[in-house]
């Protein structure tokens, strides 16, 4: 199983209509909730949120090319 696959496994972060890989909004929204709310239990630094929603992007975006 390579990485992408495991990703999807774990997280449903995707869609793959056609073959193709998608990133939809509703699975970005789904990834700033869980950061949100690991943000708010853990009680960190506003900076850390961004960072983290940051970082999220990122990948995302690197799983469409």
């Amino acid at each position: 199983m390579n990485q992408l696959e495991k990703d999807y496994a774990i997280g449903d972060y995707l869609s793959y209509p056609e073959n193709s890989v998608k990133v939809t909004s509703e699975v970005r929204l789904y990834m700033v909730t869980i950061i949100m709310e690991v943000h708010r239990i853990k009680n960190y630094r506003e900076e850390t949120l961004y960072m983290a929603c940051s970082l999220a992007d990122r990948y995302l975006a690197t799983l469409t090319f």
